[in-house]
């Protein structure tokens, strides 16, 4: 489910699962009619970072919740605020924009990414358990290495080595308070309470 039609699209060509356009927010919405508690696992892998206000993202995440059996998993994904700063085209941020990414995840307005928020561990965590998962575990993805890694070409002899040293770091230090923020996306994993 994506709310972009031309992704949709591409999408349905695989054939191997249903592609409907439609909102995270209201996966009840005509079109859509998901009924309760009827996935395994839901992933939520781009609708938090696009909504900006915190309501917005508790109501996607509610919804996923929702869809989800009693012992099933939600994943859902987050862009860290630390990926704001240091990621392509977010170079020409001066210091009060900077502030104001780190201390609330909010995005300038005058970037082409829209309505965009930036989260830490925690208050993805937080947004989590408030949408009624539990055992919410924050995974960083690509670890403290992976923003170096975008600047290492992979014709490069040394880059095999230096991918090998990131996923080893990722993968170690993955929950580590502090560490998950220095990736550039994160994963909260919780279960829908039985």
């Amino acid at each position: 489910m994506d709310p972009v039609a031309e992704q949709v699209a591409r999408a349905a060509e695989h054939g191997t699962f249903a592609a409907r356009v439609g909102d995270a927010r209201d996966l009840a919405a005509p079109g859509l009619a998901l009924a309760d508690d009827v996935f395994d696992a839901v992933l939520l892998l781009g609708p938090l970072y696009h909504l900006a206000s915190r309501a917005d993202r508790l109501r996607a995440l509610r919804e996923a919740v929702r869809v989800t059996r009693p012992g099933g998993t939600v994943v859902a994904a987050g862009i860290t605020r630390l990926a704001a700063l240091v990621g392509g085209g977010y170079e020409g941020f001066r210091p009060p924009t900077w502030q104001a990414i780190l201390e609330h995840g909010a995005a300038p307005s005058d970037i082409p990414f829209p309505a965009a928020h930036f989260h830490d561990a925690a208050e993805l965590a937080g947004e989590a358990t408030e949408a009624g998962l539990s055992d919410v575990v924050v995974h960083g993805v690509e670890g403290p290495a992976g923003g170096a890694l975008e600047r290492v070409p992979l014709a490069d002899p040394g880059a095999p080595a230096l991918i090998d040293a990131a996923l080893t770091l990722a993968r170690a230090l993955s929950t580590t308070p502090g560490v998950a923020e220095m990736s550039q996306h994160v994963l909260a994993i919780g279960t829908v309470a039985p």
